[in-house]
């Protein structure tokens, strides 16, 4: 039975991380559209920087960013298919938590990245998230102004020393309850991040029900 779709992941899986793909990676894209499948890319990157890839791969199908909470077309207006902000109730906890532990954390809007706490060269952020860095002074600020927002905040994701990290995750868990059921590392990232950045420590990402429910098998 040949494959109808195909969804990539891009960093670690269809491209080094910082690089574009591989020769050989855009021969098996092009190898499986002519064979009949739709190809997509399926990530936690932001729209603005999946595309980058997507360019490269000659892609133009949908994009499936922040582990699924964005879907947009890549062609025309760009409409966006699908949205799941995040709740405000347990991000506003998160932040709490983030500031007791005193880690770096961001808040990621479609169009940018918020920190009150910027620890890394700009060249790491611009690696991994491929978006405006807007400091501010207090994330709880950026909640505050999330409702008057056009683009609303989609996702967390916290930098921070491994062991601190593997102890805060469940106290996440316990104050976010059912409004925020995936909390958990990004286990690449913290092979990666850990050997080209000392500093930075495993990350965690925190996803909606419906961009948790987006990482199962495809039926």
């Amino acid at each position: 039975m040949p494959y109808r779709l195909i969804a990539l992941d891009l960093d670690g899986t269809s491209v080094e991380t910082g690089r574009m793909p591989t020769a050989r990676v855009r021969a098996a894209v092009r190898a499986a559209q002519e064979r009949g499948a739709q190809v997509v890319i399926a990530t936690g990157r932001a729209f603005a920087s999946a595309a980058r890839y997507a360019a490269a791969l000659g892609l133009s199908t949908p994009l499936i960013c922040f582990q699924g909470a964005l879907i947009k077309e890549q062609v025309g207006a760009q409409a966006t298919l699908l949205a799941e902000p995040v709740p405000l109730d347990p991000l506003a906890e998160l932040v709490r938590l983030a500031e007791e532990w005193d880690l770096e954390l961001s808040l990621q809007s479609e169009a940018a990245v918020y920190m009150a706490d910027i620890r890394h060269p700009r060249h790491f952020y611009d690696l991994w998230f491929g978006l405006p860095i807007c400091r501010v002074s207090r994330l709880d600020d950026v909640l505050r102004a999330d409702e008057r927002r056009e683009l609303p905040l989609i996702k967390a994701l916290c930098v921070g020393d491994p062991d601190a990290m593997i102890e805060w995750c469940p106290g996440c868990k316990r104050a976010s309850g059912d409004d925020w059921p995936s909390c958990a590392p990004i286990r690449g990232l913290w092979r990666r991040s850990r050997r080209r950045f000392p500093r930075g420590g495993p990350w965690h990402s925190w996803r909606t029900g419906w961009a948790c429910r987006a990482q199962r098998p495809w039926r």
